[in-house]
């Protein structure tokens, strides 16, 4: 198993699995009062840096967790993202588990319409223009 302190190093110097990893301890694991603002920091991060878990549930920790203020727009975001990072990886990446890739991929459709099922006409279009927004900006980086 590994420690605390060695996946906090590995998640400093941006490890995307360990950023992932060090947020669900903090999540799951942490009894400070500072554990969700640390699991936002490091899911944002892991995120930021094109991990597709990080993106699914850093949009269902804006949907409304404790100690984190729900955002519409940035959940809506986050999802749609990891949406179109799936659709591309199914796409470019043919798996021969196909059935869980499609169910994955119908599990975040679900989880997107259920949550634009919350939001104003405004809320997802500024959700959809960040996701569009952060999308053309990973597509630069690679």
């Amino acid at each position: 198993m590994i420690s605390l302190d060695t996946l906090k190093s590995a998640a400093e110097e941006n490890d995307t699995a360990a950023q992932f990893n060090l947020a669900v301890h903090y999540l799951t694991c942490a009894s400070t009062d500072y554990s969700s603002g640390e699991a936002l920091h490091w899911m944002q991060r892991a995120a930021e840096r094109g991990h597709p878990q990080a993106q699914v549930e850093l949009g269902k920790l804006y949907m409304g967790s404790p100690g984190v203020a729900p955002d519409l727009v940035e959940a809506y975001r986050w999802i749609e993202t990891a949406y179109v990072h799936h659709v591309e990886k199914v796409a470019c990446e043919p798996s021969p588990d196909f059935h869980d890739s499609e169910l994955a991929l119908q599990n975040l459709s679900e989880l997107k319409r259920w949550l634009s099922l919350q939001m104003t006409l405004d809320q997802i279009i500024e959700g959809q223009r960040r996701a569009i927004s952060f999308l053309s900006k990973m597509k630069d980086w690679l």
